[in-house]
C-alpha cells in the first residue's frame, strides 16, 4: 500500500538507519537530500499525485552560525520554532524552497542546509571534509563559542567603521581632478562676459533664429501679393487711380 504521508523524528548528532533492502531507507534518505537542496525530480513524486510535499524543522543553539546566514538572507528565526524548511516539487518539473515561510533559491537552501546535516553514506561529500567547516568545528569542539560570538561582533564593527572612514575620504588625486573641472567651468563662465537680463534677450534671437525660414517664407509671400501676381493690391490700386483719374475733371 501508499503511504499518503510520513512524520520520521531524528535523535540528536547521529540517527543510524538500517533495515533490508526494499525497507524504505532510499525513501527517507531522498526525502532529506530534497530538504537540504537537492536536485529535484518528478520520480520522488507518487504516482497519480500532482505534487509532493517535505518538510522538516531543525532545532539549533542560538550560536550556531546557520543564525548569521539566515539573517543575511533577511529570514527571521526564533528558536522556539527552530528552522522549518519546506520543498514542494509538482508534477510537471517545478519546484519552490520556503525556510520559515520565505521563499529562497535552491543555492540559499544550499548554503544554509550545508552545516546543519550531514548524510553519511557511499559517494557522498562529509563536512569533515571541507576544509570551510574545520574552524567552526574546531571552535565547536574548544567550546568557544561565546568568544567566537564577541569576535565576529567586534569584527563587524570595525568593517562598518572602516566603511564610514573610506565614505568620508577623498582620495588626493580624485580631490585635484574636481577642482581642475571647477577652474575650468569658472574660466568659461568669465570669457562668456554675461550680462544682466542676457537670458532674455537670448531668447528672443533664439525665437527669431529659430523661425528664420517661415518669416522668411511669409515675408515673401506677402511681397507676391503685393507686387507680383497679376491681381496684386498694388496693381488693382493703380487700376482704380487710372479710373478715377478719369473723371477728376467733371467734378
Amino acid at each position: 500500500p501508499f503511504i499518503d504521508e510520513l512524520t520520521i523524528g531524528f535523535s540528536k548528532n547521529l540517527t543510524v538507519l538500517s533495515g533490508e533492502t526494499g525497507a524504505g531507507k532510499s525513501i527517507i534518505v531522498g526525502a532529506l537530500s530534497l530538504i537540504l537542496g537537492q536536485k529535484a525530480r518528478t520520480s520522488s513524486i507518487r504516482s497519480g499525485a500532482e505534487h509532493c510535499v517535505v518538510e522538516g524543522r531543525i532545532d539549533v543553539d542560538r550560536n550556531h552560525p546557520v543564525i548569521n546566514k539566515l539573517q543575511n538572507l533577511g529570514i527571521e528565526y526564533e528558536p522556539d520554532l527552530g528552522i522549518v524548511i519546506r520543498r514542494i516539487i509538482t508534477i510537471s518539473g517545478t519546484s519552490k524552497s520556503y525556510v520559515n515561510g520565505l521563499q529562497v533559491s535552491v543555492k540559499d537552501l544550499r548554503d544554509i542546509t550545508g552545516i546543519l546535516i550531514d548524510i553519511h553514506s557511499q559517494h557522498e561529500h562529509q563536512s569533515l571534509l571541507n576544509v570551510k567547516n574545520h574552524l567552526f568545528l574546531l571552535d565547536r569542539y574548544g567550546k568557544f563559542q561565546n568568544e567566537l560570538e564577541t569576535y565576529q561582533k567586534s569584527y563587524r564593527k570595525i568593517l562598518g567603521l572602516k566603511k564610514e572612514i573610506e565614505k568620508h575620504t577623498i582620495d588626493e588625486r580624485e580631490k585635484e581632478r574636481k577642482l581642475d573641472i571647477l577652474k575650468y567651468s569658472l574660466n568659461e563662465i568669465e570669457q562668456a562676459r554675461l550680462t544682466d537680463n542676457e537670458d532674455e534677450e537670448l531668447e528672443k534671437e533664439y525665437k527669431v533664429l529659430k523661425n528664420y525660414e517661415q518669416l522668411v517664407s511669409s515675408v515673401m509671400n506677402a511681397y507676391n501679393l503685393l507686387r507680383l501676381h497679376d491681381n496684386s493690391a498694388l496693381t488693382m490700386l493703380e487700376s482704380a487711380l487710372l479710373e478715377i483719374n478719369k473723371v477728376k475733371d467733371f467734378s
